[in-house]
Order: C-alpha cells, then structure tokens, then sequence
C-alpha cells in the first residue's frame, strides 16, 4: 500500500486493470514457451530435459507455434459466428495443429488443413477415445482429490479457519498441480500416439495441401478476428457501465452509485452534545458498514473474516481494512465516545457477519428496548442486506 500512496495511484483503478492485463499477457507467453518445449519432449527420438527442450526453441519457432494458436482460436470464433459448423466436429478437425507444427514442419493454415485431413473418416473413433482418456484422466481422478479434499475439511479437522482455508484454496491448489504435472504431460502423450497411428495412414509424403481446405479456414479466421475486434471495440468504447442491479447489489441503498457515506466523511463531526445525536451517528455507521460489506461481497463472494468478535479498535480496523484497499468505503467508523465501554463490533467466519453498537437512548423504532429497564442495548446489522435486528446483553 506504499507503494501506491507514493505513486499516487489508489487501489482498484485503470491502474489494477492495465497491471492485471500485462501479468496475465506474460503469464500466456511463458506458458507457450513452456507448451512448445513439451511438444518438443514428446516428438523428440533423443531424450530431452525440459531445460534443453526450452532452449531449443528458437524465436522464429515460437511465434510460428504462438500464429497457429491464434489461427485455431480464431477459426473457432468465425465458425461460431456464422453458426453452421458443429463445435464438435470443428474441435476434432483442429486437434492436431501444433503436432503436425513440430512433427511436420507444416506451418500456418497448412498445419490446419494437415490436422483436418488426419481426421477424415475417424472421426466417431477419435471422439469416443477422447471421451474415454478425459474420464480416465480428469474426471475420476480430480472427483477423487476434491472428495478427500472435503472430506478433511468437513470431518477430518475441527478449526474453522484451516476448514474454511482447505475449501477456498484447496481445490484450486489441486486442479493446478494435477493439471500441471499429471495431466498435462498424460495429455500432450496421448494426442501424440494418435496422430502417430493417423500419420501411419496418412504419411506426410502422401499429403497434398488443398487450397479450398485452406481457403475455408482462412475465411473462418479472418471473420473471427474481425468479430474479436469489433466485440474488443464494442467493450471498450460503447458498452454502457454495468447497472448496480447487474452487481446485484439494490439501487435504492447508493446514492451517486456510491455507498452512502458516513457522517464522518460528510463533514458531521461534532455530533456528540447529546444521546440522541451520539445513537444517531452509530445508526448511520452501521448502516454505511454494511452497504460497504454487501458491495464486498458482491465482488468476492465473502465478507472480510473475523472469527471472534472485534471491537472499535485497531483491531476492529484491521478486520474491515479490505473495505478500504477494495475502496468501497472511505474510512473506518469508530463509536464517536472513543471509550472502551461504548464501541462498534464486527464478527464474520467469511460467509455472514454481524455489527453492533451500543446506544444510550434509543428511540428509533427498529430497536425494541428500554435503558430504563436495562443496562446495555445493542443495535444490530445482521449480514443479511437490509435487515435490522434488535439485541438486548445485560451488562
């Protein structure tokens, strides 16, 4: 967070969505880098380490392998967008692409045209096969991980915050390891038996690149692009800002398509002269703490977690500090007494929260309690938005 007060940049701007883009950009260039150099693992009659298989990439090579893949996403959209070429059929006849690449030495629509030709009068082969290496190697074992995975979570542990830690991160952990280095390799092998036995039918000295083959895929790229471009254009510049009832979140409870703010940050500070003014600020606290937190959890599916109660404190800052790195409110409320037997509490295990707030002379309608009767009346906000629910604690 330093960093950014010193470049003058606040969180969750243009700044996170230009940051967020360019990492994910390197992120898909190394991960080609690493996907040609399994290619050349699997091809190669020598064995290769994945150190010697990287390096044996040559620029020329990665952007050849990098235009194919553009090629059959492309063509993938152009055939989606005419509507006339069945996904599976499409799916089959490009399945062989980047092999015929690094086994053939056929590059652009050629490897294209040479995939779909490999295919020709196998396809209910192919299909059934794939279906049966996908269950084989995806399905039964990934059911099996996250059925243990759960199984610890909800029987094998009784603390709440490693539970609740093995749910949310768990099963992502599982399917990036898995996929990283079982079923990718599996898979890359598997595609490159197949095109083996196809070859074997179809040898690429006998192959003869058809110019209508490549005419028609060429078509289909070059609609797909331009629909790319025009759906990127469309994006940026004309689609209209998403409505709050898109975020889900009810229109009636923002002003200006923002949280109401608190009266701290309209300026009201010197609201303490009397009970009633006092009971009103922690009213309008509550309320504006709970707009931020439903807006929260519109974006991330969870409340910021605090497993035990947290009062006005650093403490209780901490806990809703996420509110202000997300933005979604200004400053932290604190009970305009200061005093550690008048405060604001929160406590959340992630998925429901409620805040409180002792007042002193409540006369609002929605907490049913008398000070004359007892010594403490809480006002609450259960997580449930819009909803109000009066407490009475002793002291």
């Amino acid at each position: 967070m330093t960093a950014f007060k010193n470049l003058n940049i606040e969180p969750n701007t243009e700044w996170n969505t230009v940051i967020n883009i360019l990492l994910w950009t390197i992120g898909a260039l190394v991960s080609f880098w690493v996907t040609f150099a399994a290619y050349q693992i699997v091809i190669a009659d020598e064995k290769l380490s994945l150190f010697r298989a990287l390096r044996s990439i040559s620029r020329k090579q990665y952007f050849l392998g990098l235009w194919i893949v553009v090629l059959v996403n492309a063509v993938f959209l152009g055939a989606f967008a005419l509507f006339i070429i069945p996904a599976v059929v499409l799916w089959v006849a490009l399945l062989f692409p980047l092999v015929v690449f690094f086994a053939e030495n056929r590059k652009g629509l050629d490897a294209l045209a040479r995939s779909g030709q490999l295919v020709k009068g196998y396809w209910w082969q192919i299909i059934g096969r794939t279906i049966l290496f996908g269950i084989i190697s995806w399905i039964l074992p990934l059911a099996l991980l996250f059925g243990l995975t759960f199984g610890f979570a909800f029987y094998g542990t009784t603390n709440l915050l490693l539970s609740t830690l093995i749910l949310t991160i768990g099963p992502q952990i599982i399917f990036v390891l898995y996929a990283s280095y079982i079923a990718g390799p599996l898979g890359l092998t598997w595609f490159y038996i197949l095109y083996r036995e196809l070859a074997q039918k179809l040898p690429a000295q006998d192959y003869l690149p058809s110019a209508q083959k490549r005419n028609i895929y060429l078509l289909l790229a070059v609609l797909g692009g331009t629909a790319t471009v025009l759906l990127m254009g469309y994006a940026l510049f004309f689609a209209p800002p998403p409505t709050l009832e898109q975020e889900g979140i009810d229109p009636g409870t923002f002003i200006n398509d923002k949280p109401v703010a608190t009266m701290d940050e309209m300026g009201i500070v010197d609201i303490g002269e009397t009970p009633q003014t006092r009971d009103l600020k922690r009213e309008s606290d509550l309320k504006s703490l709970q707009l931020a937190l439903e807006l929260y959890h519109s974006r991330y599916g969870n409340y910021p977690v605090a497993l035990q109660l947290t009062r006005s404190t650093s403490e209780f800052i901490s806990a809703l500090g996420l509110l202000r790195i997300d933005g979604t409110i200004g400053a932290i409320p604190l009970d305009p007494k200061s005093d550690e037997d008048w405060y604001y509490g929160y406590e959340s295990d992630g998925q429901q929260y409620r805040l409180t707030a002792r007042l002193e002379e409540p006369y609002d309608r929605s907490v049913q309690c008398d000070p004359a009767v007892v010594d403490i009346c809480i006002f609450a906000v259960a997580s449930a938005f819009g909803i109000s629910e009066p407490a009475v604690i002793p002291e």
